[in-house]
């Protein structure tokens, strides 16, 4: 924006003599003396250039003793300390509020600061059943209207935190850093939880009419049951009855061979005496016994390996207590192998 030589040196004038300027439109005043005093103190801090203590001093004057020239030196001060959005928003109000020339430097400063505003969205997202109107969000302890939301408000740079409150659910918040030089920030409201804290009576009583109240009531851990022990008896037994079979397969096979070789001593080619014909009936016997035990042995171990790779055999047998058997029986004419059991 271009301005004359004169309007340049007015401009200039009216800056460096602010401070003179008591404003011709005198405003209500809460305590004038004190306004005077603080505006005096802010401004010799803006000419020592500590802008961040003349800030407050003058805007506690405006409050005091609301005058243009005070708040034109606010509007100033801001700009300065890089608090875009304030100096921006102290500009406009001084458009509405100052004398002529004050009004001619504001909309310049507007002009000239509005590319530079950095702005922050707060959206409202939760259930469409929620009464929003019940939501209290609020900028760093500060509460905001419902116009402000959904829409993007020019803010000074720095950092917000952004609550929100309604009654019968819990408090939400989230952290936000904006920057400067036209940063744009959005921040989304779309995961309130309900209050878990609340009895369920007092949930239905807080949540909006018409709405859905959902009860959030904390279960009673139930009793966990102890997993069952595998139980390894059906295997014990069958590997026992296996070992046992070959032991006794074994054993008999020696048995027969012994009572056949003793038998051809009283043998000659196919004539055999009495007791050549007992013995070899003995080691037929022997090696039947030797046989089944061995046919025995493999058996269980079928069932041993059974057992151990199948996890659910022990649930799948119900008569684990009938323990395999293998009796040996003496008779007249030799040993008698009994086997039985359940699986």
């Amino acid at each position: 924006m271009s301005r004359s030589p004169r309007v340049t040196s007015l401009l200039a004038a009216w800056l460096s003599g602010a401070a003179l300027f008591a404003g011709s439109r005198a405003a209500l005043a809460d305590d004038p003396r004190l306004g005077v005093d603080l505006f005096q103190s802010g401004r010799q801090l803006m000419i020592a250039g500590d802008y961040e203590k003349a800030c407050p001093m003058l805007r506690d004057s405006q409050k005091a003793d609301p005058q243009p020239g005070t708040q034109m030196n606010l509007a100033i001060c801001y700009e300065k300390l890089g608090k875009t959005a304030s100096a921006w928003s102290t500009y406009s109000d001084l458009t509405q509020s100052g004398g002529p020339l004050q009004q001619q430097v504001a909309k310049a400063a507007l002009e000239r600061l509005g590319p530079k505003l950095s702005r922050l969205k707060i959206d409202v997202c939760v259930d469409p059943n929620f009464d929003s109107s019940k939501l209290v969000v609020s900028r760093n302890g500060e509460e905001l209207g419902a116009s402000a939301l959904g829409r993007p408000s020019p803010v000074d740079a720095g950092e917000y935190l952004i609550e929100a409150r309604a009654a019968g659910y819990a408090k939400w918040s989230r952290t936000v850093k904006v920057a400067a030089e036209g940063d744009l920030e959005t921040v989304e409201i779309c995961d309130l939880l309900r209050d878990r804290t609340l009895p369920a009576a007092a949930v239905a009583a807080l949540a909006p009419i018409g709405s859905p109240v959902t009860a959030s009531v904390a279960a009673a851990p139930a009793a966990t049951e102890p997993a069952p022990r595998r139980d390894w008896t059906p295997a014990y037994i069958a590997g026992g009855t296996s070992a046992v079979g070959l032991v006794l397969g074994t054993v008999f096979g020696l048995v027969a061979a012994g009572q056949k070789n003793h038998a051809t001593d009283e043998c000659s080619g196919k004539t055999c005496s009495a007791e050549g014909w007992n013995r070899l009936g003995s080691a037929k016997t022997s090696a039947d016994l030797s046989t089944v035990s061995f046919l025995v042995a493999g058996v269980a171990a079928g069932v041993t390996l059974y057992f151990v790779v199948d996890p659910n055999a022990h649930e799948k047998s119900t008569k684990t207590a009938q323990a395999a058997r293998i009796g040996l029986r003496a008779a007249q004419q030799g040993l008698s192998l009994s086997y039985g059991g359940a699986f």
